[in-house]
C-alpha cells in the first residue's frame, strides 16, 4: 500500500484532483476524497485499480499459493484483505486435487463477485445459482476514517465467516498481515470474535512475517496467550508447511500430550504431477475417515 500509487498509476488522476499523494498513507488519502465528496476521482481510483489487480495472473507453475491451498483443509478458513486474484486461483486451479479450504474476502477482491440477493458469492464472470444473473463486482474501497463492514452486504457476509471462525479456531496464523492502526474497525472485530487472550488457553497464535518476534508479540498481544505463538520469517518454516493438512493434530501433540511428529515438508520445487502425488496420501486418509464416518 505504500507505493500502490506509483504501481498502479494513480498518479494522473490525483494531479487533476489536485491531491497531494507524496509520503501519505493511501487508505487516509481516500478516505479524505471521500470525505470531500470527489464522487468522480473516487470511481477513476477504483476502476484503475479494479483494472490493475485484474490484469494479475499466476505463473503455470506451482507458487506458495498453491501450496497454502494444498495444505490447508475444508474446515480451515483463509481471510485475506488483498485485491488481487492470486488466492481465488490458487483454489480454482487445485480444487480437483483436493477439497479446498475457504475463503473470506474481507475487503473485497478483483476475480470475486456476489448476489445481493441471495448472498452468493463467485467467480466474477459466473452467474448466481438462485436466481441465474451474474455476479456484481464487490467494492474495493472503503473510507477508512468511518469504515462499517456492516453496511456492505457482501463484506458483511465475509465478516461473519471470519468472526465465526476466530470463535471457535484452535490455531491462528497470522501471515503478512500489520494490522494497520488506521483500521480501527477490522480490529475490533476480530478482537470482539477472539475474545480476551487469557480465556484462549489451549489455542496457538503462528506468525509468518519478517518483523521481529518482540514486534509482532506486541502488536498482537490481545491474540496470543502468554508463551503459546510462534514466529517464522517464511511459509515453509511454518507449522502449516511442515505438517500440511495435519497442522491442528501437529499443534495438539506438540503442545498438549509432548509428542513430536514428524515434519512433511513440502517440495516446494515439483511441478504438478510431483506435487500431486505428494499430496495424495494425506487427500485419500481424509476421503477414507469422511467414509467411515459416514457409515458409523
Amino acid at each position: 500500500m505504500d507505493s500502490i500509487v506509483e504501481v498502479v498509476g494513480l498518479e494522473p488522476i490525483l494531479l487533476e484532483a489536485g491531491c497531494r499523494y507524496s509520503d501519505r498513507n493511501f487508505e487516509e488519502l481516500y478516505s479524505n476524497l471521500h470525505s470531500a465528496g470527489e464522487l468522480e476521482t473516487l470511481r477513476l481510483i477504483e476502476d484503475r485499480i479494479r483494472q490493475y489487480f485484474s490484469s494479475l495472473e499466476l505463473p503455470d507453475q506451482p507458487t506458495l499459493y498453491d501450496h497454502l491451498v494444498l495444505s490447508l483443509r475444508k474446515k480451515d478458513l483463509i481471510a485475506t484483505f488483498n485485491w488481487d486474484p492470486f488466492l481465488s486461483l490458487a483454489l480454482k486451479r487445485n480444487r480437483l486435487r483436493a477439497i479446498m479450504p475457504r475463503a473470506a474476502f474481507l475487503h473485497g477482491n478483483v476475480s470475486i463477485g456476489y448476489c445481493e440477493n441471495h448472498r452468493q458469492m463467485g467467480p466474477r464472470d459466473s452467474r448466481c445459482p438462485k436466481c441465474h444473473v451474474y455476479y456484481t463486482d464487490s467494492e474495493l474501497l472503503y473510507p477508512v476514517s468511518q469504515k462499517d463492514y456492516t453496511k456492505y452486504p457482501f463484506l458483511k457476509v465475509q465478516w461473519d465467516a471470519l468472526q465465526r471462525c476466530l470463535q471457535s479456531a484452535y490455531v491462528l496464523t497470522v501471515f503478512g498481515y500489520s494490522a494497520p492502526t488506521s483500521d480501527i474497525e477490522a480490529c475490533r472485530l476480530m478482537k470482539e470474535a477472539w475474545g480476551p487472550a487469557l480465556s484462549r488457553s489451549y489455542e496457538e497464535t503462528e506468525f509468518i512475517d519478517i518483523q521481529s518476534e518482540e514486534q509482532l508479540r506486541a502488536t498482537w498481544s490481545d491474540f496470543i496467550h502468554t508463551h503459546h505463538s510462534s514466529t517464522h520469517q517464511s511459509f515453509y518454516d511454518s507449522h502449516i508447511a511442515k505438517h500440511p493438512r495435519r497442522t491442528c493434530e501437529a499443534t495438539w501433540a506438540s503442545t498438549m500430550e509432548n509428542e513430536s511428529l514428524d515434519d512433511r515438508d513440502i517440495p516446494r520445487n515439483a511441478e504438478w504431477d510431483e506435487l500431486t502425488q505428494w499430496y495424495k496420501p494425506l487427500v485419500s486418509a481424509e476421503l477414507v475417515a469422511e467414509a467411515n464416518k459416514q457409515g458409523s
